[in-house]
């Protein structure tokens, strides 16, 4: 879902973060200047974006709710530590918010 931005100027970059040696929260602070925006998705990434953020606190879905449910220790959402280990337990979560999002399309 990577916007055309990263594909044609962080091409490098990308590849870091997609061959893990770049943590997630470093290429994002790194690429995006800590700002993330639509020019860093493509369409379809912005319209599960714009779904699955703006989606209220309660069914169906909401980033916020998963993500509080994923690390339901941290003090804040900003807290969770930086790794791909804190990936790999948030990314089945988005991979089926995803595909949800997907059949309702």
């Amino acid at each position: 879902m990577s916007g055309e931005m990263h594909t044609d100027e962080f091409p490098a970059e990308l590849e870091s973060l997609r061959s893990r040696s770049l943590t997630p929260r470093q290429w994002f602070l790194d690429v995006c200047d800590g700002k993330f925006t639509d020019d860093d998705l493509n369409d379809d990434g912005n319209l599960f974006a714009a779904y699955y953020y703006d989606a209220p606190d309660v069914d169906p879905v909401s980033y916020i709710a998963d993500y509080s449910y994923a690390f339901p220790d941290g003090e804040s959402l900003y807290s969770v530590e930086d790794g791909w280990e804190t990936y790999t337990m948030i990314q089945p979560i988005l991979d089926r918010r995803y595909k949800d999002w997907l059949l309702t399309r």
